[in-house]
Order: C-alpha cells, then sequence, then structure tokens
C-alpha cells in the first residue's frame, strides 16, 4: 500500500504532568522505561524549539525508521544518534524529528520530548510522532516494541479523542 490509512481510536482523557522546565517526564510517567535525550547522546541536552501546549494536540503519527533495527540499549542508542545526525545535517531539520522512538530492546527514547512542535508536516506542528526503530513492511514489530508503544500510548491519553496515523507500509506489520 502506498497510501496513508486513518485509524480512529477513542481515548479517554488523562492529563499528563511534565516537567516543563526540562521538558522531561514527571514522576506520573515513571513506569514508562524512556531512555532520556541526554542518555543516548543528543546533539543539544534540550531542544531549541517553540514549546507547544501538548494538551491541544488530538494527533498522533506512528510510523518506523525504515532502516536498521536494535534488540540492545546500546544498539538503539547508536541508531537514534545516526537518525539524529542524518536529520539535522542532510535534511536540515532543527532537531531530531519524532518526538519519541520505540527501541527493540522494549524501551521509549525521547526525541523531540512531549511539548515540542513536530517538523514533519509543515504547518501542523501538534502531532505526537512516535517511530518503531527499524524496518517493519515486511516482519512484524517484537512483542516488547508494541508492549512499550502501548505504555506510551496510555501516558499520551491527555487526548478526548486520538487520531493515529499509520504509514501504509507499516499498518500490517504494526497493529
Amino acid at each position: 500500500m502506498t497510501t496513508f490509512i486513518l485509524l480512529v481510536v477513542f481515548l479517554s482523557t488523562v492529563l499528563i504532568f511534565i516537567n516543563a522546565d526540562d521538558g522531561g517526564i514527571a514522576a506520573e510517567c515513571a513506569s514508562l522505561n524512556v531512555i532520556r535525550r541526554k542518555d543516548w547522546g543528543a546533539t543539544n541536552e534540550i531542544p531549541k524549539l517553540d514549546k507547544i501546549r501538548r494538551e491541544l494536540s488530538p494527533w498522533m503519527m506512528v510510523h518506523h525508521t525504515a532502516g536498521a533495527s536494535c534488540t540492545t540499549t546500546d544498539e538503539c542508542k547508536k541508531l537514534i544518534k545516526d537518525i539524529e545526525t542524518f536529520e539535522m545535517t542532510v535534511q536540515h531539520a532543527n532537531e531530531i524529528l519524532s518526538h519519541f522512538f520505540i527501541g527493540g530492546d522494549g524501551n521509549i527514547y525521547e526525541g523531540r520530548g512531549w511539548y515540542y512542535a513536530d517538523e514533519y508536516i509543515p504547518g501542523h506542528g501538534l502531532f505526537l510522532s512516535v517511530s518503531f526503530i527499524g524496518d517493519y513492511r515486511i516482519k512484524n514489530a517484537p512483542a516488547n516494541m508494541l508492549a512499550a508503544f502501548d505504555k506510551l500510548q496510555d501516558t499520551a491519553n491527555m487526548f478526548s479523542a486520538c487520531i493515529v496515523i499509520i504509514v501504509a507500509q507499516t499498518v500490517q506489520a504494526i497493529i
């Protein structure tokens, strides 16, 4: 499939309290296995981007990196650092593009974090973008990645109705 598929998922409203000083994950989100930007070697400790009010966003975009996958934390950190370098130097993005990454080690990796605008679709910066590390056009995402995504999605249920956009090529493997 080459078109985008919209999958509408209705979720209960839950507010997330984030430490606005560092854009990080507060105690309410401690159940998530989140590897912070500083821990994977991000170029900037805090994205130098305009903050947005995440609670106003009704959109979540889920896709895959379409490249190598990782099974250990060290492998995942290296791949995310490589993605950041590519996106900032070759694509001239201001910062790594995805808000979060899901690694094959079952961890969630902080990209832009919760409160920074998306650059994937100019003019529509309220998307919360989540990237599965690897290529899932043919093979299925491992169960630990799906479990991590479920936890992240549950945490992101600050929206009363969340429309999840999934790149068509990954739909069969991810859901």
